[in-house]
């Protein structure tokens, strides 16, 4: 079990696990757990990722004052954010090609 860090790719997995929908940021941790095969989510990494995601315009977010209990910060996509993943797509298809030959150079020295 890993630990979901810092880093360029952490927001391309929110957003992504936003595309299902709006969410809170309770319910985007247990998402991106879930995509990521149980990695854990540091809940402060996670609300400081959002809001920086928000103020670069990727994000915006409203209060629910309509469920029991305290109002929820929900967290949805905008345009820009949308446009932010097909950026991520690209990058991380290359990583993955790149990753791949790595992986078919290696088991060809494993086998000698």
């Amino acid at each position: 079990m890993g630990t979901f860090q810092r880093g360029k790719h952490s927001q391309a997995f929110i957003l992504v696990c936003l595309t299902d929908g709006p969410s809170y940021g309770l319910e985007l941790k247990n998402r991106i757990e879930t995509l990521t095969d149980s990695c854990d989510v540091d809940l402060s990494f996670l609300y400081r990722t959002l809001n920086k995601l928000e103020k670069e315009g990727y994000l915006t977010s409203y209060l629910d004052n309509l469920s029991k209990g305290p109002a929820r910060k929900y967290y949805k996509l905008t345009k820009l954010g949308y446009k932010m993943l097909d950026e991520f797509e690209v990058d991380i298809r290359d990583r993955v090609k790149n990753l791949q030959s790595f992986l078919t150079k290696y088991e060809e020295f494993k086998q000698n």
